[in-house]
């Protein structure tokens, strides 16, 4: 079997075009969400692709991560140290996609069935650094970021205003990067198998060739990967003063 792995340009046009549709490969797996005239394409040439870690396309078969359990047991987690003013916060560099709303979808979730406010914010950092630096009783006291990356600008501008996690906030990411542990202090985050993702990947794309699973039962088209929750040492019970 010959399956491309599509890390090429999918523009409109391009190399894709020739690797995918020249005959060369027999199925693709594609990491990012496919622009129209690359899905089409893909479509009219009955290419079986498989989609990792996006849903945008329900027609091809996909494997996503179990985003809405993730930011819910993630919500749970600071409600049960106590806090009561939690934001959700993604960069404003982040494109839209599936995990945003469903990661969303879990936060409110837990946030609502405690009668508490789902405060959501996709802005640039400097808007919620200065958000989380200012005086009085409206800041929050935890914040889930959509990943460690924005976990670790907002870790870094609290110590240069010299602000302690967890004492002041809690901060939980989302990804569990290789560097997280590492962190002083330490992240809790959010962590799932990526390299689970990859194997799946390659079993769906090679059921979706041949058409079933060794057991002769219909190839799924939908996998989702399960999330768990990493306690560190970045969430506390808030500050008596919140």
């Amino acid at each position: 079997l010959r399956v491309a792995t599509c890390v090429v340009q999918m523009s409109a046009g391009g190399d894709w075009e020739e690797l995918l549709l020249g005959g060369h490969v027999d199925g693709c797996v594609t990491f990012q969400p496919l622009p129209d005239p690359v899905r089409n394409g893909i479509r009219a040439a009955a290419l079986p692709c498989v989609m990792l870690g996006d849903n945008s396309d329900p027609e091809m078969p996909h494997i996503v991560v179990d985003d809405v359990t993730g930011s819910y047991s993630a919500a749970r987690h600071l409600i049960a140290l106590g806090h009561r003013r939690i934001g959700l916060y993604v960069h404003s560099t982040v494109k839209p996609h599936c995990s945003i709303q469903e990661r969303f979808q879990g936060f409110e979730m837990a946030m609502t069935e405690e009668g508490l406010e789902p405060n959501f914010w996709h802005c640039p950092e400097d808007e919620m650094i200065a958000l989380l630096t200012r005086g009085g009783g409206s800041r929050p006291t935890g914040l889930i970021c959509y990943s460690d990356l924005e976990s670790t600008l907002i870790g870094h501008a609290m110590w240069q205003y010299g602000l302690k996690i967890p004492n002041d906030l809690s901060l939980i990411g989302f990804n569990d990067k290789f560097a997280t542990k590492y962190m002083t202090p330490p992240l809790t985050t959010v962590g799932f198998d990526a390299n689970r993702i990859g194997t799946l990947g390659a079993e769906m794309i090679i059921r979706s060739l041949t058409g079933e699973n060794s057991n002769g039962t219909p190839a799924p088209t939908s996998v989702q990967v399960k999330t768990q929750l990493i306690v560190r040492g970045s969430t506390a019970a808030p500050p008596r003063d919140a």
